[in-house]
């Protein structure tokens, strides 16, 4: 226990000089070799600590989880999910101190939620937040088709942006089933995937992703699952 303590101030370390949670993990492996805290404990100690977290302790067991779905607990677990969409129900109930059910339900059924592309959304969304999604399609995306370096905001949907769709399965697809070593290896390999995709592969997928946005348009802001 005394060695996972270490390994979490460590890691606190790390997210006080900046540090990823990639880049931290390098450096825990090089410390403790084969004495190492899982990957994924890593990660997660990581965005405790980078969003406030201070003891390195672990939090105290209850015997029995809180169940109670009070305005309190409610308004916790919608603190929690403004400060991070992409935590799992099992983390938000972890931070909250409540049982996992307990969670589930006040996500899904009185904050009306559903998980997309990793985050937790609006299951429903208002006339309003339809119309402005269309609104930033149609004022933010579609009027610059010449624009080659932007600052624009990324799409309301990750899975509408060209690099989820286009570049990211071609990453994945050429690492999957190699063991590079280091984070370097890594970095290399991706950026040589990178470089063999043809430039009409890019301006295809940006067509493709045009077409999307006119469908996104065409279907007045709401969710859609196929393309």
């Amino acid at each position: 226990m005394q060695r996972t303590i270490e390994q979490r101030y460590a890691i606190k370390l790390c997210v006080g000089l900046g540090k990823s949670g990639s880049d931290t993990v390098e450096m825990i492996r090089k410390v403790y070799k084969d004495d190492i805290m899982s990957q994924t404990a890593i990660f997660n100690w990581h965005k405790r600590f980078k969003y406030g977290r201070q003891h390195v302790e672990d939090d105290p067991r209850v015997r029995r989880p809180v169940t109670s779905k009070t305005d309190h607990n409610f308004q916790r677990v919608r603190n929690v999910l403004n400060s991070d969409r992409q935590l799992s129900v099992r983390m938000i109930a972890d931070q909250v101190a409540i049982d996992k059910m307990t969670a589930h339900t006040i996500i899904t059924k009185e904050l009306g939620m559903r998980k997309i592309c990793a985050k937790l959304v609006p299951k429903v969304l208002t006339d309003d937040q339809k119309q402005r999604r269309v609104s930033s399609v149609q004022n933010q995306c579609l009027p610059y088709p010449n624009q080659r370096y932007n600052h624009f905001p990324t799409p309301l949907q990750s899975r509408h942006g060209p690099c989820r769709l286009f570049l990211f399965p071609k990453v994945k697809s050429s690492l999957k089933g190699h063991d590079h070593g280091t984070i370097i290896a890594v970095k290399k390999a991706t950026t040589r995937c990178l470089k063999e995709v043809p430039e009409s592969a890019y301006q295809g997928a940006f067509e493709a992703w045009k077409s999307r946005l006119w469908k996104f348009i065409n279907a007045q802001g709401m969710y859609f699952e196929e393309y």
